[in-house]
């Protein structure tokens, strides 16, 4: 089972053990669950959509908004 699998299963981080947060993103038509460390400030992807260059430059632009909120807070 990958890290994804076991993080959406369990709802915690496969590194560090955090709690995770669920973000939907809309890719190219499709809706995609990703998973958000707040610990680890890094996206759990699943192994399927680690190639798509798409979603690699939406997720930078997804990240740095979520640390803004996360440094907001």
């Amino acid at each position: 089972m990958n890290n994804y699998a076991k993080a959406l299963i369990s709802g915690k981080c496969s590194k560090c053990g955090t709690e995770v947060i669920r973000v939907y993103l809309k890719i190219d038509g499709h809706k995609h669950i990703l998973l958000w460390c707040p610990n680890c400030k890094d996206f759990i992807i699943p192994p399927k959509l680690a190639e798509n260059r798409a979603l690699k430059r939406k997720l930078i632009r997804v990240r740095r908004r979520l640390l803004e909120k996360v440094i907001v807070a």
